[in-house]
């Protein structure tokens, strides 16, 4: 069912290992999550090369939505600064789809992923598309209504404003 390689386990096949996940309960599954992350982050940090993906599937699964997000944007700044543009807006679209903007805690989280998700986007569709000033909207819109720094205010005011100026739309 299940053989040990070198440095790890890995079972035979993936339905066997989507199987027994499944029948694990949410609890245990939950701990185990924490625990790994517990050990990536802690006495085997320097020790193994971890993507930050790899430690947002962890998080998200030990119930640390935050951490997981921040991992995302970590993955997305990382998949940028290589030119992988399609797999950062993945990182982020991600990271959006795990965040409540009800929650204040969250929202503050979520306006820097719609900023930088629109920057990414300018980098993909261009900058006058459409997509771009809905991302730097709904992060400006979101910083008014909870406690995000002045930083990623001016980042969405940024964004507002390059969609605005390029599009020739300045009064």
């Amino acid at each position: 069912v299940a053989r040990r390689s070198r440095d790890d386990y890995q079972f035979d096949h993936a339905l066997l290992r989507d199987a027994a996940y499944g029948t694990a309960l949410n609890r245990v599954r939950t701990t185990i999550h924490g625990k790994i992350i517990d050990l990536l982050s802690g006495p085997f940090a320097g020790q193994v090369i971890v993507t930050p993906e790899l430690l947002a599937i962890h998080c998200e699964g030990a119930g640390r939505i935050i951490e997981a997000v921040r991992h995302l944007r970590t993955a997305s700044a990382q998949a940028t600064s290589q030119g992988a543009f399609t797999d950062a807006e993945a990182h982020l679209r991600r990271a959006q789809s795990l965040l409540d903007p009800k929650t204040p805690e969250h929202a503050v989280e979520l306006v820097s992923v719609y900023s930088t998700l629109g920057a990414v986007l300018m980098q993909t569709l261009g900058f006058t598309d459409e997509t771009v000033l809905e991302c730097y909207d709904r992060a400006n819109a979101l910083a008014k209504t909870c406690d995000a720094d002045d930083v990623e205010i001016a980042r969405a005011l940024w964004g507002i404003f390059t969609f605005q100026i390029v599009q020739g739309a300045v009064d």
